[in-house]
């Protein structure tokens, strides 16, 4: 291990195979790579570049390309223990490894951030242990292998265990393309999570290029964030790429941020809860719904799954041909209202809700017995059809609202 910030002035250093040389920068900024030659002598020498100082961040500088073993391979590991270690090029981007000579493995270990760095002859990332990432202008996220809270080896040699880390793409107010050409994103752990966030004031676009498959059944969390800033952050996808499948759902879907939200990507996931302000859905939810704050959403999609308002005032618009498969109701309370914007149907039972607005187009309600509501109130004159034995607590157009017609 080199402590010195001087190792920047060695004119060479030669790492053979299956050997590894650390550079420390806990005392002081290192510039490499200044009139000096860094060698990966075989596919599995390791490159281990760390700041191990307690108090103070610190930046090490590529002032050139670094390359990778000559026929390709190479391990460089970044690691902050306590405080953050930057890898920056110096000038503009510096790549690492070359075309033909591909560095094997980029992996990122506690408090790590990349500037200035072209990351295009990299084939592996892997963001180790519960290190959460934050990549920032696209520089790691087109690498053609991203594993998300892998399991490896830290700079003492340590096993490092796959646990739960966080993989965060920034939009930053620009537009971010996903698992284009081939690429994968694995979760090494079932509590792993993708972020996919805009940190700008702007509007921001993740475009996901293909299904990303966990490749097992509640594997892996979504969260979907729009920032401190009050931007948007659009989540959109090319042809029928989704996040998780039907088959494989996500384990977790979550929504943060103080911004706004536009959903165009269908995500398959074992349940939603909502807690932001506002959300514009349109895709199919395929999970169960509930929500945790006073969410208004616009749902232009169907929600194949049940309907928990939770005791929250919130508010779903129903867009015109839109469906609800499953149950809805309240619990802890009578509370949430649903307005359909035009022709819908509700296949399952409701109970303890606040409100349902009907009549813009013929809505449907399938399942009789017990239902609990306290207004239907007509947004329109079109047809409620209601089912044999269906037995209402509650009241129509008690406070205002269009004439309803009824089929029972």
């Amino acid at each position: 291990v080199a402590n010195d910030a001087s190792i920047g002035t060695v004119a060479q250093i030669d790492i053979q195979d299956n050997k590894s040389f650390a550079i420390n920068a806990k005392n002081a900024d290192v510039d490499i790579l200044n009139a000096q030659a860094i060698n990966f002598k075989g596919a599995n020498s390791k490159l281990f570049l760390l700041n191990d100082s307690t108090t103070d961040n610190r930046v090490i500088t590529l002032k050139n390309d670094l390359p990778a073993f000559a026929t390709g391979g190479g391990t460089l590991l970044l690691a902050g223990t306590t405080k953050l270690v930057t890898l920056q090029g110096d000038g503009g981007a510096k790549t690492i490894g070359t075309a033909g000579s591909e560095l094997a493995s980029l992996n990122v270990l506690g408090s790590v951030a990349f500037n200035n760095i072209d990351t295009t002859n990299v084939l592996a990332f892997n963001i180790l242990g519960t290190t959460n990432f934050v990549d920032v202008g696209g520089i790691t996220n087109q690498i053609n292998v991203i594993n998300i809270g892998a399991a490896g080896v830290g700079p003492t040699g340590a096993a490092i265990a796959a646990a739960a880390g966080s993989y965060t793409i920034d939009a930053n107010g620009g537009n971010v393309g996903i698992l284009a050409n081939g690429q994968t994103i694995n979760f090494a752990h079932e509590d792993a999570e993708l972020v996919l966030q805009n940190s700008a004031a702007g509007n921001g676009t993740i475009t996901l290029n293909a299904v990303l498959d966990p490749l097992a059944p509640s594997k892996g969390k979504l969260a979907v964030d729009s920032g401190a800033a009050g931007g948007k952050v659009i989540i959109a996808s090319v042809g029928n790429a989704t996040y998780g499948t039907a088959v494989n759902k996500l384990k977790e879907l979550e929504f943060r941020g103080n911004g706004t939200f536009q959903i165009d990507t269908e995500i398959f996931v074992n349940d939603l809860e909502l807690l932001v302000p506002t959300i514009t859905y349109n895709k199919d939810i395929n999970s169960n719904l509930s929500f945790s704050a006073a969410t208004a959403l616009t749902q232009n999609g169907n929600i194949n799954g049940n309907v928990d308002f939770n005791n929250q005032a919130a508010v779903i618009t129903l867009g015109a041909n839109k469906n609800i498969t499953g149950s809805v109701t309240s619990s802890n309370g009578v509370n949430g209202t649903i307005i359909a914007t035009g022709a819908s149907t509700i296949n399952g039972p409701i109970t303890n809700i606040a409100m349902l607005k009907v009549g813009a187009g013929a809505v449907s309600i399938t399942k009789g017995g017990n239902t609990s509501i306290t207004e239907i109130q007509g947004n329109g004159t079109a047809l409620l059809t209601l089912p044999a034995n269906f037995n209402l607590t509650g009241s129509i157009n008690k406070t205002g609202g269009q004439a309803l017609k009824l089929n029972f």
